[in-house]
């Protein structure tokens, strides 16, 4: 699945494979949630934790606070949890 939003890189989804500009702005990183979240579903907060880390792990924290954004943007679409 290819999502392409206006004048950017496409996404490329079902491989988990998602090309970004640095520096997101909050709705990009609304955007990507979203999509990461109609492509991999309840698994998408993992996806995007995994990339985080795979990032941090590489040293480059750029691309690892965005994914830790995307971690965020997902934790708020899924709303509070049961207690």
């Amino acid at each position: 699945m290819r999502a392409r939003v206006a004048g950017r890189r496409p996404l490329i989804l079902s491989s988990t494979l998602i090309v970004m500009r640095p520096k997101m702005q909050q709705i990009e990183i609304q955007e990507y949630a979203q999509q990461l979240l109609e492509t991999h579903g309840d698994k998408a907060l993992v996806v995007a934790a995994k990339k985080a880390c795979s990032f941090e792990g590489k040293g480059n924290s750029e691309e690892a606070d965005t994914w830790r954004h995307i971690e965020a943007a997902l934790k708020l679409m899924r709303g509070p949890t049961e207690s």
